[in-house]
């Protein structure tokens, strides 16, 4: 799905698309108001603003910073929306690192909002109020889970095995391989060989792609991370196969 960086005015001005007797898109404007009144019940204010829309304008990607930081690192929520019957208005956990401008998200998104009949917009305010604070709990246990990776350490010949398995489940396109040996490199002179230097070179990989292939690229980062384990004195890393 393609989809181009915008300015929230152009993707506000997208117009309303009439409903049926069983689907009701919701606009973009009212997700994004929606969202950012959620965002202000919980206390938090946004710093900056992304917004990716297909050419079509049926389908919208967004991301927001708050202003939220921690070791390094800042919150960051992303959204989805269709009013093309892709997808349900969907959020997602993130968080971005400010030394290396690298976003990873946890790759799946918290349903709020089917598009069905009968919900008023008081109604769906409280629904994306819960939803939020749903995402605010996995951000907090994806800093936790970052902060894990720190103490893992991870052998290059591990390293070179993950990477292999990083490539066959799409985790980063083959031509950005080169990219990425750098990039481990810068991580791996701040935080040493470890779980966290490879995660974090993985998503200064894909730094620079559209948010949809970053939310779908973070979903198999994370899972490649997270299965894998120590390997014994000279035996074979462990790693289930791939979903």
């Amino acid at each position: 799905m393609r989809a181009n960086q915008v300015t929230e005015a152009e993707v506000r001005a997208v117009p309303v698309v009439p409903g049926t007797a069983t689907w009701n898109p919701v606009p973009h404007n009212q997700v994004i108001d929606t969202v950012e009144t959620a965002i202000s019940r919980q206390g938090l204010g946004i710093v900056r603003k992304r917004f990716e829309l297909t050419q079509d304008g049926a389908n919208v990607f967004a991301s927001y910073r708050l202003d939220q930081s921690r070791n390094g690192s800042s919150w960051e929520i992303g959204f989805r929306n269709s009013v093309a019957k892709k997808f349900a208005v969907g959020i997602t956990a993130g968080t971005f690192t400010i030394v290396c401008s690298n976003l990873v998200f946890t790759g799946d998104f918290l349903e709020f909002r089917r598009h069905t009949k009968g919900l008023d917009l008081d109604e769906l305010r409280a629904i994306a109020n819960r939803a939020l604070l749903g995402t605010i709990s996995r951000l907090q246990s994806l800093e936790q889970w970052q902060e894990g990776l720190k103490a893992k350490p991870l052998p290059r010949r591990d390293m070179q095995c993950l990477t292999y398995e990083a490539l066959q489940r799409g985790a980063f396109p083959g031509g950005r391989f080169s990219r990425f040996v750098e990039a481990y490199e810068d991580e791996a002179s701040r935080h040493g060989q470890s779980l966290y230097s490879f995660h974090g070179a993985l998503t200064q990989t894909i730094r620079d792609q559209s948010l949809n292939q970053i939310s779908h690229r973070s979903r198999i980062i994370n899972d490649l991370v997270e299965t894998y384990r120590l390997p014994a004195p000279g035996g074979a890393i462990a790693l289930p196969p791939a979903a």
